[in-house]
């Protein structure tokens, strides 16, 4: 979906601005100082989803979902397959946060 000086990038439940074309200038519409790969995998052979982490300095934590750019063609028969893979790696995104935040406080009580 293109945009007058910019790229919508949608998801489920969200929209990013992002920005096309070349520039010289340093930014980038998200700042990805430090990605962390959550979790990523292929649902088909052709079709890979990406879960990461992006540390910036000027903005809190977000999470970045990576969908693929063109549908995904499934047959009836494969859909609860290719369903369950894509729900297993966003959970598997979710256990893995959980267990960063979770090692994160427990370094900050040891420090206190």
């Amino acid at each position: 979906m293109q945009d007058r000086g910019g790229l919508t990038i949608s998801g489920p439940g969200s929209r990013v601005k992002a920005q096309t074309g070349t520039s010289t200038e340093q930014r980038s519409a998200v700042n990805q100082s430090s990605p962390i790969t959550l979790s990523e995998g292929h649902i088909t052979p052709a079709t890979k989803l990406t879960v990461e982490l992006i540390n910036t300095k000027d903005m809190p934590q977000t999470i970045l979902i990576r969908w693929p750019v063109k549908p995904t063609p499934v047959s009836p028969r494969r859909y609860d397959e290719i369903a369950s893979r894509a729900m297993r790696l966003l959970a598997n995104a979710s256990t893995e946060l959980a267990a960063r935040k979770a090692r994160n406080r427990t370094v900050s009580e040891d420090e206190e």
